[in-house]
């Protein structure tokens, strides 16, 4: 797995055009251009690409977020704060991660339910 960031969703959008990546995962409130176009915009530009949005949205606020985002192709929607292993359950079933072995940490916490 390999992962590569940007502070503007701009610039992550000109990325996108120029290069090949796996999934793009994103929060909902950003700089210069909200998650909601933001998804518009990579649905013009990829529309296959898994999408994992994440949010610290008003919580009165978040349902009506996540529905909006699922009909625009989002494939979850993670609320803040969330643990690092939540991101990785949503990574895996896309090929991205094998399961974590037998006697790591991940996998105790997630046997052991930590």
């Amino acid at each position: 797995l390999r992962a590569e960031g940007e502070t503007s969703p701009r610039i992550a959008l000109d990325r996108l055009t120029r290069g090949l990546f796996g999934a793009v995962v994103f929060d909902v409130v950003m700089p210069d251009l909200d998650g909601i176009d933001l998804v518009r915009a990579i649905r013009r530009i990829d529309p296959r690409i898994p999408l994992i949005a994440m949010t610290g949205i008003e919580p009165s606020m978040y349902p009506a977020i996540r529905e909006l985002l699922h009909v625009l192709g989002t494939r979850t929607v993670l609320r803040k704060p969330f643990e690092p292993a939540r991101l990785l359950d949503e990574l895996r079933p896309l090929g991205f991660l094998s399961d974590p072995p037998a006697g790591s940490a991940e996998f105790t916490a997630r046997t052991h339910g930590l």
